[in-house]
């Protein structure tokens, strides 16, 4: 893993981390929410021996990146557009995970040309679609609330979090015997580092949900790169129908589920099955 700590021009700093071949082909990465730029460290093997090179980002006031109090999906694409031209990148491929699906989709909405290829991992779908936010799971649905209502309690909540060993271990154990094929404890160990990376505050975290909250779905219309949609059919946080409502609003995407996989099994799948697709898909053009 290398690491880089990039100035961007209005004198913020944007934590880097990438994974993979050092002087493979680039794939930028949109992490979840409440996690940060080591969650790419899941598709490390993957992207290496498919010489890709993961870029991934923490968002402003995750991990190492400086909060920014006025975020937004508008100035997370303009962040991805100067870390593109720092690495003098021209297209390449955005995996976009959970919660950080709809600042890929945006980014790839706004940044037009620039993205040639679009990966939505257990993505959350709009929240202004009344269905979609009444389907979430009460654990991700409640702060979303929240944070319209109480943002200082949900900054409470997060300092008084104890991000402990055996959080990560009952997680596994909750897993069944088929999506613990994928989640192993050395998987799990990754997830743990990423989150623990931004458990020191919740500037990140808070202005995330906030930034969720506000209404995306119209980017949706104005997506023309190929985009892939990987879903997991027993995905209880953010339930299939998220990603078909994702497909049915991208013109040119495809869907593909992943039976008996829940939330942590999905996202772990589809990175790797995404980074495989963009192999693939570099092969044949």
């Amino acid at each position: 893993m290398k690491q880089l700590a990039l100035s961007l021009r209005d004198g913020r700093m944007l934590s880097i981390s990438m994974f993979g071949d050092p002087d493979g082909t680039p794939v930028l990465y949109a992490h979840g929410v409440g996690s940060s730029r080591l969650e790419a460290a899941i598709g490390e093997e993957a992207a290496a021996s498919s010489s890709l090179r993961i870029i991934s980002v923490d968002r402003p006031g995750y991990g190492l990146s400086t909060p920014d109090p006025h975020g937004t999906f508008l100035q997370f694409s303009k962040d991805i557009d100067e870390v593109m031209n720092h690495f003098e990148i021209q297209r390449c491929s955005l995996i976009g995970v959970g919660c950080g699906g709809p600042y890929a989709a945006t980014s790839t909405s706004l940044l037009k040309g620039r993205i040639s290829e679009l990966h939505l991992v257990g993505s959350l779908g709009p929240t202004e679609d009344p269905e979609l936010f009444r389907l979430l799971d009460t654990s991700l649905k409640a702060p979303l609330q929240t944070i319209q209502e109480a943002p200082e309690l949900l900054r409470t909540r997060w300092e008084q979090m104890n991000m402990e060993d055996k959080i990560f271990q009952t997680e596994f154990e909750q897993l069944s015997k088929e999506e613990q094929q994928y989640v192993t404890p050395f998987i799990l160990d990754k997830w743990r580092f990423a989150v623990q990376e931004s458990a020191h505050s919740a500037e990140g975290f808070l202005r995330d949900l906030q930034t969720l909250m506000t209404p995306w779905a119209y980017h949706l219309e104005n997506i023309d790169t190929p985009a892939y949609i990987w879903a997991g059919e027993e995905d209880e946080i953010i339930p299939l129908r998220h990603a078909v409502y994702l497909a049915n609003h991208i013109a040119r995407s495809t869907l593909e589920t992943f039976p008996g996989m829940g939330h942590i099994a999905t996202e772990v799948l589809g990175i790797n099955t995404a980074l495989q697709q963009i192999s693939k898909n570099r092969a044949l053009s």
